[in-house]
């Protein structure tokens, strides 16, 4: 039994199988993945089946199915293809740990890194899914209108000759139109600038309107300032004055009547 072979039988099994556990090497497993967008998100691809391996121990009780298989496929007794498995995966396990790469043909390849962990990278396009058989991406790019199809065996139009009367009138036609859009837009720029001057003039009287708190402020201090300074002055004229009638009203202020007999006031 050759790699390839063994390659062969591998694909039968996990075409009809989702786990194909291979004595000697590890369990092969097939995932169903769903329809996907791809070319960003113009193409919706069809399910598939994923296939997966994990390097491992397998019993015999879980390599029995794939040997029945390789044993039916060759023509032989179930001892007689685990004896040619042996072979096969021990020449296999020699190439992967010698040029850390072995070819799986129709299937992948199997790889090995520098502790001879093996790994398996399937081919791009891998069926394994039967029953996806005519499966096709299907693209939802939006088609070009028929009109702006052009057919390739139409014969191309030729561009009608004008006389020269015509080309002078169209372009007096094209100065015309010209003309008047730049007046019109000419328009549209006065109108804003007197719309804006309106605006402006508008937002100017209201502030000259509105009552100014800072100067009702200062007139509120100014007024207190000079009604304590009157009062100051006052109290000065007074006691200047009438020092004897500005005593007595200190002594009732500061004393009692009976501190003010104590003191024979």
């Amino acid at each position: 039994m050759d790699i390839k072979q063994f390659s062969k039988c591998l694909k039968d099994a996990i075409c009809n199988l989702e786990r194909v556990a291979v004595p000697y090497l590890g369990i092969f497993q097939a995932e169903l993945m769903p329809a996907n967008y791809s070319d960003k998100q113009t193409t919706i691809n069809p399910p598939y089946r994923k296939m997966t391996f994990r390097k491992c121990e397998v019993s015999n009780e879980e390599g029995i199915e794939f040997l029945a298989l390789i044993a039916e496929s060759m023509g032989m007794t179930v001892e007689q293809a685990k004896v040619e498995l042996g072979w096969c995966l021990s020449r296999l396990r020699s190439e992967l740990e010698g040029n850390k790469v072995c070819i799986l043909p129709d299937l992948g390849k199997m790889k090995a890194n520098s502790a001879n962990d093996f790994f398996f990278i399937p081919d791009a396009g891998l069926d394994i899914y039967p029953e996806a058989e005519g499966f096709e991406p299907i693209c939802i790019k939006k088609q070009q209108p028929l009109f702006n199809i052009v057919r390739e065996d139409a014969p191309a139009r030729r561009p009608e000759e004008k006389s020269p009367d015509s080309r002078s009138a169209e372009k007096a036609a094209r100065q015309e139109a010209r003309a008047a859009a730049k007046e019109k837009k000419a328009a549209a720029k006065e109108k804003k600038a007197v719309e804006r001057a309106a605006s402006k003039a508008k937002a100017d009287k209201a502030v000259s309107d509105r009552p100014k708190k800072g100067n009702r402020t200062i007139a509120v201090i100014l007024i207190v300032i000079l009604s304590l300074l009157a009062f100051v002055i006052l109290a000065w004229l007074v006691m200047y004055l009438f020092p004897d009638t500005f005593s007595d009203f200190l002594d009732h202020l500061l004393y009692t009547k009976e501190e003010l007999e104590l003191l024979g006031r």
